[in-house]
């Protein structure tokens, strides 16, 4: 007998054994998946790139435009709300035309787009191509995680995604002082161009090698009404927000991503002037450690929550699915919140290269956490809805962004109006407020869940 606190899946409803040929996660070999997760790290990474190698030339680009920093700073937020509004597209298409495809139109699109926000002559022209190389650039982000939802396992699925994400958020390590090196010795317009190139190479990578992954393509590839119905699917995949689990961990986790953009964005106004720091190279080496962070809590952090759905599953002889958010629990609890708040302080209070270094050390644990808060609520919510998980995942994601893209608008105005230390706190207690939100998810999964039924899955 069930009731409304029962788990999703019960140990007697497990097939102990499933034949290999009714078995979708066995369409691919061991060496199969390790080439198709490489491709997607690849298309992962070149997102944060995107946005990655932007920020450290903000004022560089505000002098060639013609723009001042304001101005560019909105191309930030821009760039946020566009991939937001690109991953509920892609999510949309993917569902019917599979994830190969989607892959396909998009890639060239951030092409041109790269080459036109390095050809822009004014701020409008810098701003419509900003939003047009965003908005494509998001299927990355957004369909990797479907994928890796098609072919691994529920239990190897944390570890998966944290190898992706570990990748590509290398791209928040290596773009901006990649990018601050170009436009130091060259100029900014150089590094768009080479987006571009790596998105080219991607495109062919794809085209060659990429296989098709999604569960019965074949059959449910009925594109006949694509077009006609776009509008129609992109409000379902919003529609999936009704479930309170999505929605509430989509803003838990924007609250932790809110704190990194918060000290980054304003970094060349910030901590670079209270330092001293004007060689864009420099700015852009000091975001290495909020990369650096990343690369190093993501995997661990997938193979983590792996670990606590296997365990709990043994102990309960039920699978759970809301487990997966301890780490992220932990996550927002404690390194994003204290990172930012220590990071108010420091910038505010201690002078000199002690400061600096300090403000690194903040950066690094800032890293960690985040990672920590956002990867397994982007697994999660490819559990909960396997059936609908590009949906899911661009739904989620989507509303993070784009709560994200609101809240960075006022950051750099606060910051004027009540100084760094006062907006590093209130962020930092938004952070907290994640963390409870998460603590209620985990908690109150089994209610919150049977509050709103959206299809939930039946199993991993």
């Amino acid at each position: 007998m069930t009731s409304e606190r029962s788990p999703l899946l019960s140990s007697a409803e497990i097939p102990e054994e499933i034949p290999e040929e009714d078995d979708p996660y066995a369409r691919f070999s061991p060496s199969q998946k390790s080439f198709i997760l490489a491709q997607l790290s690849w298309c992962g990474l070149l997102p944060f790139f995107v946005s990655g190698t932007f920020v450290p030339s903000i004022p560089q680009i505000a002098e060639d435009v013609s723009a001042d920093p304001a101005t560019v700073g909105i191309a930030v937020g821009i760039s946020i709300a566009a991939t937001a509004l690109g991953g509920f597209c892609a999510a949309s298409y993917t569902s019917i035309y599979g994830r190969r495809q989607i892959f396909l139109a998009t890639l060239p699109v951030v092409v041109l787009g790269s080459f036109g926000v390095a050809l822009s002559q004014n701020a409008v022209q810098l701003l419509f191509w900003r939003f047009i190389q965003s908005l494509a650039s998001s299927s990355g982000r957004v369909i990797g995680p479907v994928v890796i939802g098609d072919i691994y396992k529920v239990e190897e699925r944390g570890l998966a995604y944290g190898v992706f994400l570990s990748v590509s958020l290398l791209g928040c390590a290596v773009a901006p002082p990649l990018d601050g090196i170009i436009a130091y010795y060259s100029s900014w317009r150089i590094t768009q161009c080479l987006i571009g190139i790596l998105e080219l190479i991607a495109f062919i990578s794809m085209a060659i090698f990429l296989p098709e992954t999604k569960w019965n393509a074949k059959k449910n590839n009925d594109t006949s009404s694509a077009s006609k119905y776009l509008i129609v699917r992109l409000w379902q995949g919003v529609w999936l927000l009704r479930s309170p689990v999505l929605s509430l961990t989509a803003f838990a986790s924007a609250t932790a991503l809110l704190t990194d953009y918060a000290l980054l964005v304003p970094f060349a106004y910030t901590i670079a002037t209270k330092y001293n720091i004007t060689n864009e190279s420099i700015i852009g080496a000091c975001f290495i450690p909020i990369g650096l962070g990343n690369i190093l809590a993501a995997p661990l952090t997938g193979r983590l929550s792996d670990k606590i759905i296997l365990r709990n599953r043994q102990i309960r002889k039920m699978w759970y699915p809301e487990d997966r958010l301890y780490i992220a629990l932990i996550g927002s609890l404690l390194p994003v919140p204290l990172s930012i708040v220590i990071s108010g302080f420091i910038t505010t209070y201690v002078d000199g290269w002690m400061g600096l270094a300090l403000n690194l050390i903040c950066f690094l644990v800032n890293g960690i956490g985040v990672s920590m808060s956002t990867a397994p609520a982007t697994a999660y919510s490819v559990d909960v809805i396997q059936s609908r998980s590009a949906d899911s995942v661009a739904a989620t994601w989507g509303l993070r962004s784009l709560a994200v893209s609101l809240a960075i608008s006022w950051v750099i105005p606060s910051i004027n109006k009540f100084g760094v230390l006062a907006t590093n706190v209130g962020i930092g207690v938004g952070a907290w407020v994640g963390a409870g939100i998460y603590y209620l998810v985990i908690q109150y999964g089994d209610e919150l869940r049977a509050c709103v039924d959206v299809g939930y899955s039946e199993g991993g």
